[in-house]
């Protein structure tokens, strides 16, 4: 994937009405839009066709992100759903790690069995929500750090050959230790001096792809001023990014700088 652009995954959180004209704005500065479950519960009560609007009015991929967790043959049904729409535009759809390795294995399954193009969904197996930190873990009663939980939930998702994780920038590179073929997507990534809000465990587009994440996802930082030069200043973090990882890459190869 040569285009920084590519790699940014828009959040379209807000209103409707708000975020089509700013897909309509971003369209050619992004590489996917992330429909959430706010998005989808707009389009279940008000009937609007959020989903085929985007892939009739925008030349964006989806990333579908319903973070499913329920027992194994729900979530099955709605892989089975996933791979019979929007052939070819569908970059992939969230489930919980932690939702079982039954899950896990149902999901891929009925995805490569029902899917007839040429890209195929990724599934992408969300571990820790980057909103949860040490605290939220102890009061939960999950043992371990984040970064344990994570690589934790990673091995599981790595033994039953999930292709893409979803996780903090503060966890990729133990990630990718664990398999350096996941894809790794990044969310609720922020510029320098970002007003956080409810994200704890996050970095700068720039920090994400150096640690090896493969997609960003943004959202109110996209939508805070001139949204074109917002993706336009991701795009361009993202490409030194990648030229950090290429650095790191061949020192640890060569043991030399390039």
């Amino acid at each position: 994937m040569k285009d920084p652009k590519q790699r940014i995954i828009y959040a379209a959180d807000g209103p409707w009405s708000e975020e089509y004209h700013n897909l309509l704005n971003l369209t050619g500065e992004i590489g996917a839009v992330k429909l959430g479950m706010s998005m989808v519960t707009q389009s279940f009560l008000t009937g609007t066709q959020i989903f085929k609007t985007v892939l009739r009015e925008t030349d964006v991929n989806v990333m579908i992100d319903l973070k499913f967790d329920d027992i194994p043959d729900q979530v099955a049904s709605a892989a089975k759903a996933i791979a019979e729409c929007g052939q070819d535009r569908i970059l992939g759809f969230t489930v919980h790690a932690s939702a079982s390795r039954k899950v896990l294995q149902l999901a891929l399954k009925v995805t490569d069995d029902n899917f007839k193009g040429q890209t195929k969904p990724l599934l992408m197996a969300v571990t820790l929500l980057t909103s949860l930190d040490q605290s939220d873990l102890d009061l939960l009663g999950i043992q371990g750090t984040p970064r344990e939980v994570v690589v934790r939930w990673a091995n599981i998702a790595k033994e039953e050959g999930v292709p893409a994780i979803v996780c903090s920038p503060l966890e990729t590179s133990a990630v990718l230790e664990i398999n350096p073929y996941f894809i790794v997507v990044n969310p609720g990534i922020r510029f320098e001096g970002s007003d956080l809000k409810n994200q704890k465990r996050v970095t700068t587009p720039r920090d994400a792809v150096a640690a090896g994440a493969r997609y960003i996802v943004m959202g109110s930082d996209l939508r805070n001023g001139d949204m074109v030069a917002n993706a336009r200043r991701a795009a361009y973090e993202i490409g030194i990014g990648l030229e950090r990882l290429k650095d790191d890459n061949y020192i640890k190869l060569t043991g030399k700088q390039s």
